[in-house]
């Protein structure tokens, strides 16, 4: 898993502590074992969280929004502040491959919020790869060597252009057409760097340069989209602009969807469709970039479930990069396989778990049915109340209602 000029950054394994309604949990990689033991990415890092409703799978993806936004010396978002408490903790521990030489960092922020005012320590260390072993742990300073500062600035520039997170909000600006496309392009340091944002629903006012990039990105998703949507592709429409004399040529662009011979504007599309072309982009980038990690909330909402395990089963046997996404739907848990799946549970205490007890003949979908109906596990993922008790509680609201 090497990039263009053997520089790679990648995430191990996650903790995060008294945050929102995780009191401790701990997730990891596939790759993580064989990377520490061997001092080598290897292996397919897609992972999901499965869980019910409340019980910290959007919670890990808002603690990677925090730590990207302090990493990127952005102020955190005030709904994102009101996550932490007095001891919260945000530790990933990071493969970074740089000019041939490899190392382990870990990092630890220690926040707090303290009426409204947010507090933050960056603790970091790393260990060096010496062919055999990993050396003893040094302290990493952001004031210290030139080692030190190269480490933490491709941390840096990680959060800034490798780490890519798709929220739910977005998932509701598209169901307002206000969705973008991300076109990226590589640099001299191998890194996928930003290259061009797309609206995909209003009007585009581009360069001629610009325009070639977006009739490029085109074609790129046309070309994944044909694939497992054959009845769907994507068009421009273009109108040149008139601009003053010795001015660069502009034009206006609109995106298309173009099915059995018709055409009609991106946004009258279906929700599914709007959904998967959102984020096609970003997949396409990680499936080619060792260094780049997408993260998707929610990525089965208003998606066939037969074609989400299609895009999971591609992404699982062929991306380069990193995939952490968390779904409702279960047709993951049959494509993925227990090594690519975390559960949330109903312990704040030890949140996300991976099934044990298991063998190779097992469905890991049919295992999870069982143990949401009879446990079996050592924690609880599922808090039945029960049919009845529901039955009551819908019953005693409606005797409220009618006395008001």
């Amino acid at each position: 898993m090497e990039s263009k000029n053997n520089s790679v950054v990648r995430i191990l394994d996650i903790t995060i502590q008294n945050f929102k309604n995780v009191a401790y949990g701990h997730i990891a990689f596939a790759s993580s074992k064989t990377t520490r033991k061997q001092g080598v990415a290897k292996g397919r890092d897609i992972l999901g969280i499965y869980g019910q409703n409340g019980s910290g799978k959007t919670a890990l993806i808002e603690a990677l929004i925090v730590w990207r936004q302090i990493m990127k010396d952005q102020p955190v978002e005030e709904e994102l502040k009101e996550l932490l408490q007095q001891d919260t903790a945000i530790s990933i521990t990071f493969f970074i491959q740089k000019e041939g030489e490899r190392y382990l960092v870990s990092q630890q922020l220690l926040l707090g919020n303290e009426n409204g005012t947010m507090q933050s320590e960056n603790q970091l260390a790393y260990r060096k790869w010496d062919g055999e072993r990993w050396s003893r742990r040094r302290i990493l300073k952001l004031n210290g060597k030139e080692l030190d500062k190269q480490l933490f600035h491709m941390l840096q520039v990680y959060a800034a252009n490798g780490l890519w997170i798709a929220t739910t909000k977005q998932l509701g600006y598209l169901n307002l057409n206000m969705g973008v496309a991300i076109d990226f392009t590589y640099q001299e340091d191998g890194i996928l760097y930003e290259e061009q944002r797309i609206s995909l629903f209003e009007k585009n006012y581009v360069t001629s340069q610009q325009l070639a990039q977006m009739d490029r990105m085109k074609e790129q998703m046309n070309l994944v989209l044909k694939a497992v949507l054959p009845d769907v592709c994507l068009g421009l429409h273009i109108n040149e602009l008139s601009v003053p004399e010795g001015k660069p040529e502009m034009y206006e662009v609109t995106l298309l969807s173009k099915r059995y011979g018709k055409e009609f504007p991106l946004y009258n599309e279906s929700g599914g469709i709007k959904r998967l072309i959102s984020i096609l982009t970003i997949l396409m980038a990680a499936y080619n970039s060792p260094s780049l990690m997408v993260v998707v909330d929610e990525i089965d909402a208003g998606v066939f479930e037969y074609l989400l395990g299609e895009f999971l089963e591609i992404m699982k046997n062929g991306a380069k990069g990193q995939f952490l996404f968390t779904s409702h739907n279960l047709r993951a848990l049959e494509v993925l396989g227990n090594n690519h799946i975390i559960f949330s549970t109903a312990n704040p205490k030890n949140r996300y778990i991976r099934f044990t007890r298991l063998r190779k003949n097992h469905n890991l979908r049919d295992e999870y049915l069982r143990t949401v109906l009879l446990g079996g596990q050592n924690e609880l993922v599922y808090e039945d109340r029960g049919s009845c008790e529901l039955g009551y509680a819908f019953r005693k609201a409606g005797s409220i209602y009618g006395r008001s």
